[in-house]
């Protein structure tokens, strides 16, 4: 596999010698005694993730860390991409502490072969643990933390497993300030990341920083291990570390393309791109059950799936609550039947509140399909007296306190009984029924006891914002101006406060507003940026 494009560094420590400090540019610092270094600071061969040797920090907790220099390429990137497998003794998350330091970046000045002087601490950015979830420090702006508090349903890092950890430090996040998102195999876990919901100023303690907080850190060193300010010590183990300015995503691993066990790919000819990779961050989907062509963002078809648990790489919305840990008793891996293969998911769908698996879009997307085939119950569409039910849509990134809700949502399904839309939150309803037509609780009607295709797409690159929804390819909704809404929206309905449903998440589930419960199935999900079609 060759180097991807963007990658100015990368490190798999299989070239270092076992028990020795790591060589070729890294230098490592701890707040103690110098001679102890190589007892807390390592290559070894205890636990790798791949090859022979990882990097090891055992650190008691009083800071210490291995240090390497941004390449050349790095110096003024919009974008700084730090991806690695990590696998930490007491994981990260789940305290009521303070916070707790695992990469520095910024600048250092170097004293010696084994040290480093970390007064620049006072211009890094220190990433790791605050509040008992993911979070960083930004010192140089009056010690700015994020998050103020701990959130319900914010992710940790477990103890003691390999997880592949990806992190955008992001400068040149459009009309927002700067960001940081974290993937954690694949799925985003965090986002700290504004927009104008209003909720952040009031999620930073001693904040918030302002737009540009990010400032140079691009152009110093980054450094890697534990430094704790109320939560004791980590044993920690990196490995396979890549360092690029586009997205590398879980799937390649250093010294693959030939190039030996570090390089520093200078000759990179955009490695100072601010653009990141749209597709990378479909591809991180971990799931042997994924399929898809170069077009599709993913793809899903449960195959490679565990019986009874979620599938892998999807969030889920269930009774309002993102990613609970009673979940799979909703939504799960089942073999009862499937329209290919053996699996699809099951959807055991509650009279009301939703029951939905959720995925990441990449950004930079101004057209989203999606298609699934579902078997389901009872049917939709035609129906008198039904008010909403919803089976797929997108909804927008939210930012602040919620990654995501149903208070930002494109929604396929019904409205009034008829086959179509409802939007939030102007609470938009197709199809129209003003029209001097009455269409509400009429038309066409989904199939019930056997599987059917179903396809949606929302378009924001056009004058009035469109949709599509076909039913085993025949066309049975659509907006495409205003008067195809019941409800006023203007014509950017589809990016709703300065976010966009094109660039948020894709779900696929159950959510009725009719109090109807419904047993349903989901085979062969493909999301992309082209027509998908039934075949």
């Amino acid at each position: 596999m060759t180097v991807p494009d963007g990658v100015v560094f990368e490190d798999n420590f299989d070239s270092y010698t076992n028990g020795a400090v790591p060589g070729n540019g890294w230098v490592s610092h701890w707040n103690g005694d110098p001679n102890r270094i190589t007892d807390l600071i390592k290559v070894s061969s205890s636990k790798a993730y791949s090859g022979a040797n990882a990097l090891n920090i055992d650190s008691p907790g009083a800071g210490a860390f291995a240090y390497i220099d941004l390449p050349d390429e790095a110096a003024g990137a919009n974008k700084l991409y730090i991806r690695a497998y990590i696998n930490l003794s007491n994981g990260l998350g789940g305290s009521a502490g303070g916070h707790s330091d695992l990469i520095k970046l910024g600048r250092y000045f170097r004293q010696g072969q084994q040290g480093i002087d970390q007064s620049g601490d006072n211009k890094a950015i220190k990433y790791g643990e605050a509040k008992g979830t993911i979070g960083i420090n930004v010192l140089e702006h009056g010690d700015a933390i994020w998050p103020k508090s701990a959130q319900n349903g914010d992710e940790q890092i477990p103890k003691n497993a390999w997880q592949c950890m990806e992190v955008l430090f992001d400068k040149n996040s459009g009309s927002y300030a700067d960001s940081i998102t974290t993937w954690l195999d694949g799925r985003i876990v965090s986002e700290i990341k504004a927009n104008n919901s209003g909720q952040w100023s009031g999620r930073w303690q001693n904040g918030p920083p302002p737009a540009n907080w990010l400032g140079d850190v691009t152009e110093g060193q980054v450094g890697f291990g534990w430094q704790a300010f109320s939560n004791g010590g980590n044993n920690i183990f990196i490995d396979d570390l890549v360092i690029s300015t586009k997205q590398v995503g879980c799937n390649y691993m250093p010294g693959q393309s030939g190039t030996g066990g570090m390089s520093s790919s200078s000759s990179s000819s955009s490695s100072s791109s601010s653009s990141s990779s749209s597709s990378s961050s479909s591809s991180s989907s971990s799931s042997s059950g994924s399929t898809g062509n170069g077009d599709n963002l993913f793809a899903m078809d449960f195959e490679g799936e565990t019986l009874k648990e979620l599938p892998a790489g999807w969030e889920t919305l269930v009774a309002y609550v993102p990613n609970s840990g009673n979940a799979k008793q909703s939504v799960f891996v089942d073999d009862a039947r499937a329209h290919n293969g053996s699996k699809s998911l099951k959807v055991i769908g509650p009279a009301n509140g939703p029951a939905q698996i959720v995925k990441r879009l990449p950004e930079g997307k101004q057209r989203i399909y999606m298609r699934a085939w579902f078997w389901m119950s009872k049917t939709m569409g035609n129906q008198p007296g039904d008010n909403h039910e919803h089976i797929m849509g997108l909804k927008a990134f939210e930012g602040g306190f919620n990654k995501f809700s149903t208070n930002l949502e494109f929604r396929v399904g019904q409205g009034k009984g008829h086959l179509g839309f409802n939007t939030l939150p102007s609470d938009a309803i197709t199809p129209s029924d003003l029209q001097g037509e009455p269409k509400w609780y009429s038309g066409p009607k989904t199939p019930n006891n056997r599987w059917y295709c179903v396809e949606s797409a929302v378009f924001t690159d056009t004058n009035f914002h469109e949709a599509y929804m076909w039913v085993d390819g025949n066309l049975v909704s659509e907006i495409k101006n205003a008067k195809d809404l019941h409800n006023t929206d203007d014509a950017n309905w589809a990016t709703p406060r300065d976010t966009s449903f094109t660039e948020g998440y894709a779900f696929f589930g159950w959510h009725s507003f009719s109090g109807r419960s419904m047993d349903m199935w989901i085979d062969d999900i493909v999301v992309s940026d082209k027509k998908i079609g039934c075949n």
